[in-house]
C-alpha cells in the first residue's frame, strides 16, 4: 500500500434531486462519476465540497450533507505515481436545475457545462453499455433513497 505522503484526498457529492435522480458527470477516462475532486492542502471537508460543487455545477449549497461512503483506489497520477486515492462520498439533495458551472478547479471560467446527466437508480443499472463509479453505484444507492443511512461512512469498492 502507498505510504500516506502519496495520498490523495477526494471529495464527492451524491447530489439526489426530488426526483430521486442522481447527477453524474462522464470523467476523462468515460466513466460516470458523482461531481467532485481534490481538497487542497489545509482545507476543510466542508469548504472544498462546496467549492467543488460550485464549480462543477453552479450550485452553492447551504448544508454540506451527510458522509455516507469512503472508497479507495489506487490511480496512477499525470506525474505517473500510483497514488492511493481515499474519497468521501456526501449526500446532498436538491430541487432539479440546470448546471451552469462556476469554474474549473483551476480556477479558470467554463464556456460549457461537462458532459453530465441526471440519473435515476434503474436507468443505472439499465445502462450495461456504461460504467459508473463505483460499479455497483445502483445497490448502493438503494437504502440511500429510503434514508437509510449508515451510521458509520461504509467503505465501497471500485
Amino acid at each position: 500500500m502507498p505510504s500516506e505522503e502519496y495520498e490523495d484526498i477526494v471529495v464527492r457529492i451524491l447530489l439526489l434531486d426530488s426526483y430521486d435522480r442522481l447527477l453524474l458527470l462522464r470523467g476523462a477516462n468515460g466513466a460516470w462519476c458523482a461531481p467532485g475532486g481534490p481538497v487542497t492542502h489545509g482545507e476543510q471537508w466542508d469548504e472544498a465540497l462546496r467549492r467543488l460543487l460550485w464549480a462543477a455545477t453552479g450550485l452553492e449549497p447551504s448544508e454540506t450533507g451527510t458522509w455516507v461512503w469512503t472508497r479507495r483506489v489506487l490511480a496512477v497520477d499525470s506525474d505517473g505515481v500510483e497514488r492511493e486515492h481515499v474519497e468521501r462520498y456526501y449526500l446532498l439533495r436538491t430541487e432539479p436545475f440546470e448546471l451552469e458551472p462556476g469554474a474549473l478547479w483551476q480556477g479558470e471560467p467554463v464556456a460549457t457545462p461537462p458532459e453530465h446527466r441526471w440519473w435515476s437508480p434503474f436507468e443505472i443499472e439499465a445502462a450495461s453499455a456504461d460504467v459508473f463509479t463505483p460499479r455497483d453505484l445502483a445497490a448502493r444507492l438503494e437504502p440511500l433513497l429510503t434514508g437509510r443511512y449508515p451510521l458509520d461512512p461504509i467503505e465501497v469498492g471500485p
